[in-house]
């Protein structure tokens, strides 16, 4: 099926004369989760690109839609504001996300309008994958029972990582004052610590 959508993306380039860089990878298949070695295995093929090539950024495909779905799977899985938060638009410093207030519809609409060929990764649709499981069972079950669910969402994991960048700063700006660099060891000020309260449970 990959080589199919090799073809099709080959194909497309081609036609509309555009740069096209491929690579191809062996997956262990003794690994917990194959879908993340992959990921691993692209986003190390990216870097090398960025260096290679000096390129300034690699934008990638990500939509709203998996923007809300990566924020319930890692609700679920209990891993804080940060994971709750979801994709932001910038990560790694080279990778940008220009699509992740778009909706995979309106994607589709555009591709249609504008005659863009594509083609649906079959494994996406294996339940297998909890992500497939949160992306083809349980979305659908939340959007019917909660009107214009997609975009109260979106709005809610924009103030999630607007909170997280006030957060991330708040943290910043008193590390300063925890953390003093001695050259050839890091001290902490053990008062400045024990200022804070503990969270309230």
């Amino acid at each position: 099926d990959s080589d199919l959508d090799q073809q099709l993306i080959e194909t497309y380039c081609a036609k509309s004369i555009i740069p096209l860089h491929i690579s191809s990878f062996k997956l262990n298949t003794s690994e917990k989760s194959i879908q993340n070695e992959a990921r691993n295995l692209r986003f190390n093929f990216f870097k090398q690109l960025i260096d290679d090539r000096n390129f300034d950024c690699v934008l990638l495909g990500h939509h709203a839609n998996d923007r809300i779905e990566t924020s319930l799977f890692n609700f679920f899985r209990g891993t804080g504001l940060k994971g709750v938060a979801s994709m932001s638009s910038r990560s790694r410093r080279y990778y940008l996300r220009p699509l992740l207030d778009v909706f995979k519809k309106d994607i589709e609409i555009y591709a249609d309008q504008y005659m863009v060929p594509f083609r649906s990764d079959h494994s996406n649709y294996e339940e297998k994958y909890a992500r497939n499981y949160i992306r083809n069972s349980i979305l659908p079950l939340i959007s019917g029972l909660f009107s214009n669910f997609e975009v109260r969402s979106i709005i809610t994991i924009q103030n999630l990582q607007a909170d997280l960048q006030l957060l991330n700063a708040f943290i910043s700006s008193y590390r300063k004052n925890i953390f003093n660099d001695e050259g050839t060891y890091i001290s902490m000020d053990l008062d400045s610590i024990l200022s804070f309260d503990d969270p309230p449970l």
